[in-house]
């Protein structure tokens, strides 16, 4: 499990493509989220879940004027050797 805090504003952060699925859960603040199956500018707010596919480059974009805080849970690479 990964944590990701992105400060307030209009943040960009781009996060590299592991090779098994993720699963992304927005704890707090909002902003956008961009990846293979996503659909482009989709909304990320609190509460909010997202699947992304194994290999799969990821763009978060924060707005408002709260932290973003996320979580990223994954398969470990040893697994997928």
């Amino acid at each position: 499990v990964d944590c990701y805090l992105l400060p307030p504003g209009r943040s960009v952060v781009t996060i590299s493509p592991v090779p098994g699925p993720s699963i992304f859960l927005v704890m707090a603040g909002e902003g956008e989220i961009q990846a293979g199956t996503v659909p482009d500018n989709t909304k990320a707010k609190e509460g909010d879940i997202f699947f992304v596919p194994a290999h799969t480059k990821v763009k978060l974009y924060t707005s408002g004027f709260r932290s973003m805080q996320l979580y990223r849970a994954g398969v470990n690479s040893r697994f997928l050797s």
